[in-house]
């Protein structure tokens, strides 16, 4: 179904009946998986966090991000993230990956697969789905609101502030996430625009949060 997620490592051979679309992500070094090779989505549990903390969300982890062991340099086998949920725009965060990386070698960047909420049975009273993109953030009065629709691939790179808005979407994140790896904006937003450009009043007093003039 819409969300599932197969992993193929070494020389694993995986058969797959009918047809299908899909998204690959290959990593060539990689020789084993700490996840199992079926992640069938409807078969995980909902937990609260993220872009939706809410007590009854939706939001499954079938590729959840890999701490390495005290001492390991580099993203090891956390290269990659994946995770589907359900972003309601009153629990979305505007936030940003800092373009130098924090405990890895690559700066995280995150991409959207979006999805088709109908297979859940979950109901959009009517929203549209969208993304808002800082794409300078020297600048926050400059600001994009792309409407998402399912089907679109969507590639924010490190150092975009971004919010999904109203949206089902699988989450992929290259390298897998890390704490301390990603800050809250939207109170920066408030103050250096004005309230000119969108942000959350609902999460002006985020913890995770520091000045954008401190990355710049």
């Amino acid at each position: 179904m819409v969300g599932d997620q197969i992993i193929a490592a070494g020389q694993e051979k995986v058969r797959v009946r009918g047809r299908l679309e899909c998204l690959a992500m290959e990593h060539v070094d990689r020789k084993t998986s700490h996840e199992s090779t079926v992640r069938r989505l409807r078969y995980l549990l909902d937990t609260a966090g993220g872009c939706n903390p809410d007590f009854d969300p939706f939001r499954r982890l079938p590729l959840t991000w890999y701490m390495n062991y005290p001492g390991e340099s580099g993203d090891g086998l956390n290269w990659v993230n994946s995770h589907v949920v359900n972003i309601p725009s009153e629990t979305s965060p505007s936030h940003f990956h800092p373009p130098k990386a924090v405990g890895g070698v690559l700066p995280q960047r995150e991409m959207y697969l979006v999805l088709d909420p109908s297979a859940y049975q979950l109901n959009t009273w009517g929203r549209k789905p969208s993304l808002i993109l800082f794409p300078d953030l020297r600048d926050l009065r400059r600001y994009e609101q792309v409407p998402l629709a399912p089907g679109m691939f969507v590639y924010i790179p490190p150092g975009t502030g971004h919010r999904g808005l109203d949206v089902f979407v699988n989450v992929l994140t290259i390298p897998g996430f890390r704490p301390h790896n990603e800050y809250y904006m939207d109170r920066d937003i408030r103050e250096l625009t004005g309230g000119a450009a969108p942000y959350n009043e609902n999460l002006l007093n985020a913890k995770n949060y520091r000045r954008i003039e401190d990355f710049l």
